[in-house]
């Protein structure tokens, strides 16, 4: 479980991870109450094989006393991808001047909570 877990990391996108294990409880519940083969648990499980589609490759595990630690893993489904990655000039895909935009966008809301904190903090104040 440890190899695979790790390898769902490389292959995996975060989101569809999350939204896999917040169903897994449900696909379980389903299980323990006998619903096997109800609508319901055929389209879950369709939605856990899908997830698992580009999960292959192999994981390397270091065993150490009663504990699996991948040290190594490598898919060709990676996600990873090193020229994508790469934040040099020389090359990469990775262009530094839209991190600025990204940031403002994302930050919008911390910003609006931010003047919102002030106000209150201000009419606190006087």
């Amino acid at each position: 479980m440890t190899a695979h877990r790790d390898l769902e990391g490389l292959t995996m996108d975060r989101d569809v991870m999350n939204l896999r294990d917040s169903l897994i409880p449900r696909l379980a519940g389903l299980i323990y109450n006998g619903y096997w083969f109800s609508e319901e648990m055929r389209v879950l499980t369709a939605l856990v094989e899908e997830s698992q589609r580009f999960v292959t490759g192999r994981v390397t595990l270091e065993l150490y006393k009663g504990n699996a630690i991948p040290v190594g893993r490598e898919s060709p489904a990676s996600l990873y991808d090193p020229k994508v990655a790469s934040m040099d000039d020389d090359g990469g895909a990775y262009d530094q001047t839209l991190a600025t935009g990204f940031i403002r966008l994302h930050g919008l809301p911390l910003r609006a909570q931010a003047r919102r904190a002030a106000r209150a903090d201000g009419k606190k104040q006087g």
